[in-house]
């Protein structure tokens, strides 16, 4: 199959950098466009309820800094949507797409206890075929 429309949903976190490699060399091969999208919560830029750690809100000016640092001839549209909402957001964005490229993550032990990893919860939601990137060691060359 021929991924012409590829969507990246884009956190900049653990191994997202390869990920976003990987969307954008399917992308190339395919001739084929592809959008970066990040969603930013809307309590980002506030303190968490732990009151220790802030959730950072991302600008465009900022995902666009991340594009740049991998060599690249395809063109990036990058989407920034603030809402609590990412699995409706991302299955409701997705319709327009042949690819969903995303990075895996794990759950902890509290949100494993209610169910399926957001991973799961994404590949059967969205219509469109969806390419988990396996997270990678820091360590790993």
């Amino acid at each position: 199959m021929k991924y012409k429309k590829v969507l990246i949903a884009y956190e900049n976190k653990n191994n997202d950098y390869e990920t976003l490699k990987h969307a954008m060399d399917i992308t190339e091969r395919n001739n084929g466009s592809l959008t970066l999208i990040h969603i930013n919560s809307n309590h980002a830029g506030y303190p968490s309820r732990t009151m220790r750690t802030f959730e950072h809100a991302f600008t465009k000016e900022e995902l666009q800094d991340c594009v740049r640092k991998i060599p690249h001839d395809v063109p990036v549209d990058i989407e920034l949507v603030k809402t609590d909402y990412f699995l409706d957001t991302i299955v409701e964005k997705s319709k327009d797409y042949d690819l969903l490229v995303m990075g895996h993550r794990h759950a902890n032990f509290f949100e494993s206890l209610f169910g399926d990893s957001l991973d799961n919860k994404v590949i059967n939601n969205v219509d469109c075929d969806v390419l988990i990137v396996k997270q990678r060691s820091l360590n790993a060359e």
